[in-house]
């Protein structure tokens, strides 16, 4: 629908950054494309990346926590990520301020950053309460063109004491971290529940063949069992189950025996 409508950029929410045939049919539109990495390890991001070798890319730094607390957002990762990846970079903010997240992301070389917005968090919309009202998003887009030319100016020292000044040494630097690409404490509960898993769409029948009308790559959330990972969606299909699986729950290896084409191919005419 989007292609249909003349959409000229893509953004691919971090639940889908493993999610491989949506990528796939992303990356033969040959659209830029803004892929957001929440709740994601170094080699998710890489296997999205090979598949989107073909369209710009540029990767926004996430934290899949609603709200996301500054302290987990590890900005000296902006850097080396697009140092090691070779991609733009940018980030995802979930946090509540409209200025520390966004300016040291700028300061580590951001070149985009998503931010909700809301009329009102009192609004009953899933994101409202995480998001900016527009007063507070308009001091975000201020700071960050101030801090735009701060960095231009070369007054990048000056710009980290004004922040150190702020919210405090201590937090400044807790908020950049260390750089080393680790799944944020507030977001580990969520990796294999938030992205994207191979579940049964129907009850499954023992002995039954996996058709690809029974299964779908879908978000596991906090009450099914997770399945395989979506690569591995072509190799589940065409397989024979080895026990009944439930409407809705992950597929994984031990409900699977072997391929129904080989049992097929032995069925004696």
């Amino acid at each position: 629908m989007l292609r249909s409508i003349g959409t000229t950029e893509l953004k691919i929410a971090s639940p889908e950054l493993n999610h491989i045939p949506l990528l796939a049919e992303i990356a033969s539109y040959r659209l830029p494309v803004y892929l957001s990495s929440g709740v994601s390890t170094l080699g998710d991001i890489e296997e999205a990346l090979q598949i989107l070798s073909d369209v710009p890319v540029t990767l926004l730094h996430c934290v899949t926590a609603y709200p996301a607390p500054p302290e987990d957002y590890n900005l000296l990762l902006l850097r080396a990520m697009a140092t090691l990846l070779g991609v733009a970079v940018g980030v995802s903010d979930h946090t509540l301020d409209p200025v520390l997240v966004p300016v040291l992301a700028v300061t580590q070389g951001a070149a985009a950053i998503e931010k909700h917005i809301t009329l009102s968090r009192r609004s009953d919309g899933l994101d409202d309460p995480v998001a900016l009202e527009p007063a507070d998003f308009a001091r975000m887009v201020r700071e960050v063109r101030s801090a735009e030319k701060d960095l231009k100016a070369g007054r990048a020292a000056e710009l980290e004491a004004e922040l150190e000044i702020a919210y405090g040494a201590d937090r400044v630097r807790t908020v950049l971290g260390n750089g080393i690409k680790r799944l944020a404490p507030s977001e580990a509960d969520n990796y294999g529940r938030t992205n994207r898993s191979i579940h049964a769409i129907r009850a499954l029948s023992a002995g039954g063949c996996i058709g690809r009308e029974d299964v779908a790559v879908l978000r596991t959330e906090k009450i099914l069992t997770p399945g395989l990972h979506p690569r591995y969606l072509e190799q589940v299909i065409g397989t024979t189950l080895s026990r009944p699986v439930a409407d809705g729950q992950g597929i994984n290896w031990s409900d699977l025996v072997r391929n129904c084409r080989d049992v097929d191919a032995k069925t004696p005419p």
